[in-house]
């Protein structure tokens, strides 16, 4: 996954967002990808190509966990 620029706070670290390089821009955010993935009972792999989408990628996985029903498996 790569980021993109936080346009809402250029102070916040970037947002990570769906997109396979060379796209540096979306208008679907890793955020948003995972509200719309925990309904399912599908699969997903996270492919991070920019190092710093990584930490907030992980935050994010982390606070869908609460909603649920089993954990996230996650090999690192």
């Amino acid at each position: 996954l790569p980021s993109s620029s936080n346009s809402l706070n250029p102070s916040s670290p970037p947002l990570p967002i769906i997109a396979h390089p060379p796209a540096l821009t979306s208008d679907l955010s890793l955020e948003e990808f995972l509200l719309r993935a925990r309904g399912t009972r599908k699969g997903l792999k996270l492919d991070f190509k920019d190092l710093n989408a990584v930490e907030v990628g992980l935050r994010l996985l982390a606070a869908q966990e609460e909603h649920v029903s089993t954990a996230f498996s996650l090999p690192i």
